[in-house]
């Protein structure tokens, strides 16, 4: 009997483990969608485009401000600088009729080829009705083609 309740007992610990590898609670906001677009996707090494992210809450539910939303990019080998995000606001709310515009500068080193650049947006939304306030890491990336 003692077998079987430790053999149950290892197989509900397995089966959990399982299931939360498999799971990426950061990568998906349930409250608000994102979505990242690039100006330009072919650029020469040393040229600047824009990259315009997009966040759209649910009804009753806003993005604010305050602290600030802020934007980091991972790949220092194809980026070699990121300007201070352009933020459209409506007092201390996000304007959602507009993106928000990053300066992004491909680097001088950068090598011809095709890569996917990634990053985090990290933002706090409110929900109006229940008085709540989260904060989010959304993961980001985009694509972009580097030639000479």
């Amino acid at each position: 009997m003692m077998k079987l309740i430790l053999a149950v007992f290892l197989s509900f610990v397995l089966l959990l483990v399982v299931v939360l590898a498999g799971v990426d609670s950061k990568s998906e906001n349930s409250y608000v969608q994102c979505s990242v677009a690039i100006k330009q996707k072919s650029l020469r090494p040393g040229t600047a485009t824009q990259l315009l992210i997009s966040l759209r809450p649910k009804k009753g539910i806003h993005i604010n401000l305050d602290p600030p939303l802020q934007v980091k990019l991972d790949s220092a080998e194809i980026v070699s600088s990121v300007g201070k995000p352009e933020i459209p606001r409506r007092d201390t709310v996000l304007d959602l009729s507009k993106p928000v515009r990053l300066s992004v500068t491909i680097s001088p080193k950068a090598k011809p080829g095709s890569f996917t650049v990634r990053g985090t947006v990290t933002y706090f939304y409110c929900s109006e009705t229940e008085g709540w306030c989260s904060r989010f890491k959304q993961p980001i990336e985009f694509k972009l083609t580097v030639v000479r």
